[in-house]
């Protein structure tokens, strides 16, 4: 079976739904995606992709002795996609990076097909660094990534890739999904793909002052649900289909500062507080939230910062200067578009 593309990026959502939004941008074109987890499998062919899974290690920084073992399982992953990609013979492969793509991008080379590596974070995490050497091109989604991979001159600074669902959402219907009485601003909070449960006692804590300002929708993950019962709040363990529609209808958004999650919300013109996530990370969501504040798109608040009195004066802050940040996000926001992507990637078939 040939293809004219192969997708590769894995390890969480947030490296395959830029590989799905590629995919929507080409339905001319025939797709296959090679991953490892069932993540990425069940998302890949929930979107009707034909799905390749390969033997993958995970890239640890650190001495472990499951480095060992995983050596053993790249190197097999690798001789099934060089195989693979000999079968397949596609005119590009595009990776979004994780453990499982290093393998699909070595192939590549050797394959002689070219490679667009795409990197989300401001700071390129050890798959990319590792891709770069093997790929046509890195594109990278923060103007200031470069810096951390100057030892290469195939790098170009393309911006975010968006859903396109974001360019199609509505105020209106999301204000009418939520059905608040109240005509107080919307506060959306949202603690990434598996909710924050310090994020939610945050606002357990603040419920009372909130309430008084804010109609709030909440986004807890599942099984983080609160117990808060309140004509201005809203609770949903996690949403989907509606999410864009939420997003639209809101004044402020608090959220943790994931790449592609922030860049949505920058999209759509949405004054943020960041909360980046630090422990169990390597440092990315700060890096990102800075860039974000530098830019006067968000305010950042650290985690050891969430003492009421501070968080108070954020939102507040946020909710009066949302004019002059929403004219900032626009000078941005308005180079954001699917069409744009689409024509980058033709230029490389």
């Amino acid at each position: 079976m040939k293809v004219d593309v192969v997708l590769t990026g894995g390890g969480t959502a947030g490296h395959v739904m830029p590989n799905l939004e590629v995919y929507k941008l080409f339905p001319e074109l025939e797709f296959a995606y090679i991953g490892s987890i069932k993540i990425e499998e069940d998302l890949v062919k929930s979107a009707g992709i034909k799905f390749y899974k390969i033997k993958s290690g995970k890239l640890r920084r650190y001495f472990s002795i499951q480095n060992f073992l995983d050596i053993f399982k790249i190197f097999v992953g690798f001789i099934q996609v060089f195989f693979l990609l000999g079968k397949l013979r596609p005119k590009l492969v595009f990776s979004k990076g994780g453990f499982v793509s290093v393998p699909v991008v070595v192939a590549a080379k050797l394959r002689g097909i070219k490679v667009v590596s795409h990197e989300s974070d401001l700071s390129p995490g050890l798959a990319t660094k590792i891709n770069a050497r093997f790929s046509h091109q890195v594109w990278t989604t923060f103007s200031d990534t470069k810096k951390y991979l100057n030892n290469f001159n195939n790098i170009v600074y393309r911006g975010p890739i968006v859903r396109s669902e974001c360019f199609e959402s509505s105020s209106e219907r999301g204000r009418d999904f939520l059905g608040f009485s109240s005509n107080k601003p919307i506060l959306l909070v949202m603690g990434g793909s598996l909710g924050s449960l310090q994020i939610n006692t945050m606002i357990d804590s603040l419920q009372s002052w909130l309430f008084e300002n804010f109609c709030v929708v909440h986004l807890t993950g599942k099984n983080k649900e609160t117990t808060i019962q309140h004509s201005n709040y809203k609770q949903f363990d996690f949403i989907y289909k509606e999410i864009f529609d939420l997003i639209a209808c809101a004044d402020i958004v608090v959220s943790r500062a994931g790449s592609n999650a922030i860049f949505e919300l920058l999209a759509l013109q949405k004054p943020m507080v960041l909360i980046p996530l630090v422990q169990g990370s390597r440092g990315d969501q700060v890096l990102n939230a800075n860039f974000f504040e530098k830019n006067d798109w968000a305010y950042h608040l650290k985690e050891d910062e969430l003492d009421p009195l501070t968080v108070q004066k954020t939102l507040l802050k946020a909710l009066n200067k949302k004019d002059k940040i929403k004219e900032k996000q626009l000078l941005f926001a308005r180079e954001m578009t699917p069409k744009k992507l689409k024509e980058k990637i033709l230029d490389l078939l």
